[in-house]
């Protein structure tokens, strides 16, 4: 049995109406998501939660921290099919490097650790990540820890049953190219992990909410990703990671509208087993 995992930005400028959680529904459904991340859900989780019950068997969790700044009470999420994947603990912010040697915060969002196991009784742990996008160096400071020590870290907690199989994943906005994350991983000697998922999941847009925003398509810009360690997760991949182009699939290629109503990313979805 494959589960298929996905990630979402949900945010933008424009809050999330009954209509948008009608469409996240929507994607979790066509595409059979087994379990979905979020990020920027603050605002958002209500709706998107009573919304997902009536149509399909989900459980949600939200969480967030909100003292470190502008943009740091982006909040996260998780959705899961409870029919083929259960929740191990409660998802936890993961705090482990809140602060480095100079007491500076080490991410301005903590990581959202969810633990999943799955009806054969593999386990899979995602690291739920929305790097800081205001400044670069902080950005990149940020990835360097995902795709090495927090990676790591929660890859070797031990599972509840000696022998369980354990795939650990990180995921989410990265505001990074894979070409960067990648480059960063190599730089920091672990020659294991590896960032996926090189299609552009971000939309151009210009205005502003007095006048009101267009948008006319997709950028270039792919900052939605996954990362796993190759030697522990590759051989589970069942299939490659997509992006999903929601506005042409539900919205008619109304761009505008889709970036009005749901968000200003798209989101991506990777099968495991």
């Amino acid at each position: 049995m494959s589960y298929r995992i996905g990630s979402f930005n949900v945010g933008g400028p424009i809050p999330l109406i009954l209509t948008d959680a009608k469409a996240v529904a929507d994607v979790i459904e066509k595409y059979h998501i087994d379990i979905i991340a979020f990020q920027d859900m603050q605002d958002k989780k209500d709706t998107v939660n009573s919304f997902c019950k009536t149509v399909c068997e989900y459980l949600f969790w939200f969480d967030y921290r909100s003292d470190r700044g502008i943009f740091a009470d982006r909040s996260f999420a998780f959705l899961w099919r409870t029919s083929n994947v259960e929740l191990i603990e409660e998802p936890t912010i993961y705090e482990k490097y809140r602060t480095d040697s100079a007491d500076e915060w080490v991410f301005r969002r903590d990581p959202l650790l969810g633990r999943f196991r799955t009806a054969n009784g593999y386990e899979i742990r995602l690291i739920n990540t929305h790097l800081f996008f205001t400044d670069m160096q902080q950005r990149l400071s940020e990835c360097a820890r995902i795709t090495g020590d927090v990676y790591y870290s929660i890859a070797s907690i031990v599972p509840e049953s000696i022998g369980t199989k354990v795939f650990t994943l990180a995921l989410g906005d990265y505001n990074l190219s894979c070409e960067i994350c990648n480059s960063i991983s190599l730089e920091n000697g672990f020659t294991e992990i590896v960032t996926v998922q090189e299609s552009s999941t971000t939309l151009k847009w210009s205005g502003n909410k007095v006048e009101g925003y267009v948008s006319n398509g997709l950028t270039e810009n792919s900052y939605d990703h996954f990362t796993y360690d190759r030697s522990k997760v590759e051989s589970a991949i069942y299939t490659q990671p997509i992006a999903i182009d929601l506005p042409k699939e539900n919205y008619r290629g109304d761009y505008t509208r889709y970036f009005n109503d749901v968000s200003d990313h798209i989101p991506i979805v990777i099968e495991i087993f």
